[in-house]
Order: structure tokens, then sequence, then C-alpha cells
């Protein structure tokens, strides 16, 4: 492990499946609102062990009310970013190492300009014993790209890996990241993850990782040909505002969703009314 990184982790008794978040202070508030979001949602027969990556800062607020027998906060404090390219970037990059940080074999990272509204342990069904990551497909880069903001990943398999018998997949990752930094339309650890990972990527349901902004943009029939089915509102289990408009400073129709839960207001049944609305269903 990198020796500029120290952290500290909280114990936990208990454990089944592993979440994986990632915050600073400028972001605390909206992590609290996905992490509590996950925790309302969560069927009663599960167990989550969440592990928050706490980049130069100790306090974590109302999150740690969130601690519970079968929903475990573990808090991993980074002292300082080494990574830190402006006020946010660089916190993206911790995703990178979270097989040195963590001691599990897989982990679903969330994002945490995000809402979960259902239950996301199904997402554990899927096999990644021969794929680096589960992600769902984007559009952005063309339809072989998936979008790392919410990405199953298998620690194990790139804790093992070698690169063409040189490097190890945390030297791929560094090397990949200076040469694809100065090309136009850079996104950080997304990118490098698309090329590290290349064809070892299990492409997921669309649920775990809804795109609100990009639902926007693109015709009904661009989504099916993105996702390989008919976009259905009653399989979305998380809801990710990437790019803008964030909820908090703008919300369109998806994002009063978001503000239901961050007013601590939440109606189920007015939620799955927006969702269809939203999703144009009758």
């Amino acid at each position: 492990m990198n020796k500029k990184l120290k952290m500290h982790t909280s114990p936990c008794q208990k454990q089944h499946f592993n979440i994986v978040y990632m915050t600073n202070e400028s972001y605390l508030f909206q992590t609290y609102v996905s992490i509590s979001s996950l925790k309302m949602n969560k069927h009663h027969n599960i167990s989550y062990d969440v592990y928050l990556l706490c980049i130069e800062m100790q306090d974590i607020g109302d999150i740690k009310k969130l601690n519970d027998e079968d929903f475990c906060i573990h808090s991993i404090y980074i002292e300082r970013n080494i990574y830190r390219y402006d006020a946010n970037a660089g916190v993206v990059y911790y995703k990178m190492i979270l097989h040195e940080l963590l001691d599990v074999d897989t982990v679903f990272h969330i994002d945490s300009d995000t809402v979960v509204i259902d239950d996301v342990s199904s997402i554990f069904d899927y096999n990644l014993t021969d794929y680096f990551c589960g992600g769902v497909k984007d559009k952005i880069k063309g339809l072989k790209y998936f979008n790392a903001g919410n990405v199953l990943l298998n620690l194990k398999k790139i804790r093992e890996t070698l690169y063409d018998n040189e490097y190890t997949m945390y030297d791929y990752f560094w090397q990949l990241d200076k040469e694809l930094r100065d090309k136009k339309g850079f996104l950080w650890e997304q990118d490098v993850f698309n090329k590290a990972f290349k064809n070892k990527i299990l492409y997921i349901n669309y649920g775990y990782n809804f795109l609100v902004n990009t639902y926007s943009q693109y015709k009904f029939n661009d989504l099916s040909r993105i996702y390989g089915e008919k976009v259905d509102y009653k399989k979305i289990k998380i809801l990710h505002f990437a790019s803008h408009p964030k909820p908090w400073i703008k919300a369109n129709l998806f994002g009063e969703i978001w503000k239901m839960y961050a007013e601590n207001k939440v109606n189920k049944e007015l939620e799955q009314k927006i969702l269809r609305v939203a999703c144009r269903e009758h």
C-alpha cells in the first residue's frame, strides 16, 4: 500500500454484502442522502457493510447515526488527498486503489450524487469470476463503454492481475492515466477503467446505474439500443445524477425524488408516480 495513505478503519461485527462510497467535506451531505436511501430501501433479510472513504476529513456527521447491526458503517480516513487536482477532482482516483484499501473480494461502488430507491443486493448475483467489473453502458464514447460511477468491482481479480506479465494492474492504472490525461474529453478514472479492463467488463442492467441526465438526452429507441431492452421504470434501483444539472442546484422531474430523500419526506407512492411520468409510462 502507498505509505502516504494513513487510514483508520472502524470495527464491525457483521458482514454480508460490501458497498463502498467516497466523499470529502464538500460532498458530505449528498453522500449522507445516498447512504440513508440505501438503508431505507434495503430488504429486511439483507445486511450491508458500507465502507466510507473520508478524504481529508474525519467527522462524518449524521452518517454515523445510520450504523446498525445489519448496516455497518466502516469509516476509512485519508488524511491527505495525494491525488488532488482541484476542490473535488482527485477524490475519484481512490476508486482505483480500492483493491489495496479494502480487504474484500467484491464490492459495489456507489457515487454520492445518487439516490437508491430499491434494494441493490441482487447486483451480487452477477458472476464476476472472469471479469474485472460489472458496469452499465454509457453512450458517451461508444457502445463498448461503461459508466464507472456505480460499478461492481472484482477486487480479487484486480489485485492478482499482471498486465502483459510486466505491470500489476495498480501500475497499469497509473501508466494509462498519464497516457490519457491530455486527451480531449478525458473522464478521469472512468476512461482509465474502460481502457484497463478492455474485454473483461460484464455489462449489467441499467437499473443499478440509471443515468438520469443521459436519459433525458436520448430518444427511446437510442436507449433501447444502448441497454438492449426498453426502459422499464420498475427496474430502476439507483438514480444517478451524473453530469448536470445536480438536483440540489436545479431539480428536474427525477430530481424531485432526490429532494424527497434530502428533506426526509419520502413518499414511495409519489416516487413511483414520478418515475412513471418521467419514463413516460401510463
